[in-house]
């Protein structure tokens, strides 16, 4: 599905198929918080360089986006370990009420639906937007 020789890291098919998902569904931050919100670009792409410790780019970010438009992200989603879809639905939370500036009900909507479309069971979701409400009113 995805095409290592497209991205600037060298990686196994498993790492560009991670990279591509979490490049398609961390763009829906973009999506949610806005194109014009100050760093959302950079904070995307320096969140998946730091998880994938590679030189993720703009480029990069673009392609995983249009290799996992629409129903694409699905099918790449069904590829991906549980254990990365829930790293993924952290990382994305993280970016949202990072990005949005505080938690919201629209928010935890938008994360909700998110980890229902990473195919986590309803049980971990729950327990993700309950440690995201935690951290936010922590801090």
């Amino acid at each position: 599905m995805a095409a290592t020789g497209e991205l600037t890291f060298s990686g196994s098919t498993e790492t560009a198929l991670l990279a591509d998902v979490l490049g398609g569904v961390l763009f829906h931050v973009v999506d949610y918080v806005g194109p014009d919100q100050p760093g959302v670009f950079t904070t995307v792409i320096e969140r998946i360089s730091e998880v994938l410790d590679c030189n993720y780019t703009m480029n990069d970010l673009q392609s995983a986006r249009e290799r996992t438009a629409g129903s694409k992200l699905d099918d790449a989603i069904v590829e991906v370990d549980r254990g990365d879809r829930l790293l993924i639905l952290q990382l994305f939370s993280e970016l949202v009420i990072t990005k949005a500036e505080g938690i919201s009900p629209s928010a935890v909507t938008i994360i909700e639906k998110m980890g229902k479309r990473l195919g986590l069971a309803p049980a971990t979701i729950e327990r993700e937007v309950m440690a995201v409400v935690a951290l936010v009113n922590w801090n």
